[in-house]
């Protein structure tokens, strides 16, 4: 009987201390269950995505992101989490949670806010293919934008860019931050370098990493008023005679190394126009005559023309200037007006004689 009995108090001692250390097992979970945020503007609660250990938390861009959130966070039953739950937080990628866990095993969560951002739609540009409003390197560079979903909250994620057609050639296209909308931007071509260059651009902009479509947009040449240059007829001050061959020698130059430069230095345009003054008349009055010139030479800054034997309408005026006139303009493109004109000297006249 003693034998049953001390078999039977050693069964229950053993229960019982098997039944102690159950109890004392501590859980070793340490899991970020929910995390929520109370709705801000038209935002109503917002619950967080949990990726590894990112609590990513998706924002709607039509409400300003807050600097500080208190969320509600529900944890692994039996673990902490520090900051706890309801306590005011920086919303950013600054904040980490610790979840410790029964067991004391310890995991970290860092907050990431992602902005939920429309794809931007650019829709058109004032910078329209017209005479009055085409774009131009050096000179008429401001242009607007206009679409939809321009804007995020961070405006260094806004980007313009531009792309040159027959080469791929990519640019950045500064805008005016403190004017921008969600539905028009104001931007400026870049200064004038010799990597850039005239024909069809598109136009595109990012917000973040989502790209709009573009628009294409067409860049004319810098103007003449951009170049510094001296001109010198040699004949200046003689008299000259119809079917006379005349030289004039020329340098140029520009504020931009050059890149203006390029497009007249061996390119002036398709004729030459000489503007003639102080031409006698049969009544006894004085008159202007033009002469105009399609064939002469341009090579080593130097420009040679023969005076037309037909001009017998200017036989007794001088020459005032030379006026260089462009060539024709693309096919539907705007026309070009520029004039490019070196003023003679009015007390050097070269006066043109019959032969």
């Amino acid at each position: 009987m003693n034998i049953y009995k001390t078999v039977i108090f050693s069964l229950l001692a053993l229960f019982i201390v098997s039944c102690s250390k159950t109890e004392t097992i501590k859980r070793p979970y340490n899991e970020v269950i929910k995390f929520s945020v109370a709705g801000y503007g038209s935002l109503d609660s917002v619950n967080a995505a949990i990726s590894g250990d990112e609590i990513q938390v998706y924002w709607n861009s039509d409400n300003p992101l807050p600097i500080q959130i208190k969320p509600t966070i529900r944890v692994s039953e039996g673990a902490t989490i520090s900051p706890a739950s309801g306590t005011e937080v920086e919303f950013s990628e600054n904040t980490t949670y610790t979840v410790t866990a029964e067991d004391g095993t310890v995991r970290n969560y860092t907050i990431k806010p992602i902005v939920q951002q429309p794809i931007p739609i650019l829709n058109s540009t004032n910078a329209i293919n017209t005479s009055t409003s085409v774009l131009r390197w050096g000179t008429v560079r401001d242009f607007k934008l206009f679409g939809e979903y321009f804007l995020a909250t961070d405006l260094s994620k806004v980007k313009v860019y531009g792309q040159r057609v027959k080469d791929g050639l990519e640019f950045d296209i500064p805008f005016d931050p403190e004017t921008a909308t969600s539905t028009s931007l104001d931007v400026k071509l870049p200064r004038l370098t010799a990597q850039q260059d005239t024909g069809w651009h598109k136009i595109w902009l990012k917000v973040g990493d989502l790209t709009s479509g573009h628009v294409d947009v067409y860049i004319r040449q810098p103007p003449t008023s951009l170049l510094t240059h001296g001109m010198h007829l040699e004949q200046i001050g003689q008299n000259v005679k119809l079917g006379q061959e005349l030289t004039l020698n020329y340098a140029l130059s520009d504020d931009f190394d050059g890149a203006v430069v390029r497009y007249f230095q061996n390119n002036f345009g398709a004729t030459i126009g000489l503007n003639i003054q102080a031409v006698p008349r049969a009544n006894g009055t004085v008159g202007v005559a033009n002469i105009s010139i399609s064939n002469f030479t341009l090579a080593d800054n130097k420009i040679t023309f023969v005076l037309p034997t037909t001009a017998t309408n200017a036989i007794g005026g001088y020459i005032s200037s030379v006026t260089f006139l462009p060539k024709a303009p693309m096919v539907n493109r705007p026309t070009y007006t520029d004039n490019y004109s070196y003023q003679i000297t009015p007390n050097k006249n070269t006066i043109i004689v019959a032969n």
